[in-house]
């Protein structure tokens, strides 16, 4: 099996800073190129299935990735509900909520802004990867598209990793990641790709 990871491309949200969460905002321009770059990359890889969180930036990103192909949408793969923080910048966050914030740097994983905690993400990304396996044949290839939080949790589940993982693996933006597994069951996954692009910028 093939899985592609993939973060959506880049919303304004993204580009000045301002925590997203659950608004359901669309792709700047500049993420519709990256999706687009991505698309040129893997225009000769046959994809099983194509899922995407049902956020309308990753469904966008998917059907720009594979013109034409179904999109299966997953709320299990939606970004972290940051609450009242959606909108905000960090800055704002803090002077605003300064015990949350606080709380937040104490504890990374605590509910945001009297959202979701990052357990509460876990849980039903993992509920999603086991859905998704277990409707999916060992040697089908898959593109999954989501969000920055999720994208890592993904990652940590498939590969088998400690939950403690999650801040060391980034998921970029205008990239994707390939996880593989031979064609048996249990699946057991390796890092064959991560944050592949098609032009990296100069050191």
């Amino acid at each position: 099996m093939k899985i592609f990871l993939m973060r959506h491309g880049l919303t304004e949200y993204n580009l000045t800073g301002h925590y997203t969460g659950r608004a359901d905002i669309p792709l700047h321009p500049k993420g519709e190129a990256q999706a687009r770059a991505v698309s040129e990359m893997l225009k000769n890889v046959h994809f099983d299935r194509v899922i995407a969180s049902s956020q309308k930036r990753a469904v966008q990103t998917a059907q720009l990735v594979v013109p034409g192909h179904p999109v299966e949408t997953m709320d299990a793969f939606v970004e972290l509900d940051v609450g009242n923080w959606t909108g905000l910048t960090w800055k704002e966050a803090s002077a605003k909520d300064p015990e949350g914030a606080a709380r937040h740097e104490a504890d990374w994983t605590a509910a945001v802004g009297g959202g979701e905690s990052f357990y509460d993400m876990y849980a039903r990304v993992e509920q999603g990867v086991h859905q998704i396996l277990d409707t999916s044949d060992v040697d089908d290839t898959l593109l999954i598209v989501s969000h920055g939080g999720p994208m890592r949790v993904l990652a940590t589940i498939l590969l088998d990793l400690p939950k403690e993982i999650y801040w060391h693996l980034v998921a970029g933006q205008g990239s994707y990641s390939l996880l593989t597994a031979y064609p048996q069951k249990p699946l057991w996954f390796s890092i064959a790709e991560w944050n592949s692009v098609r032009v990296r910028d100069k050191a």
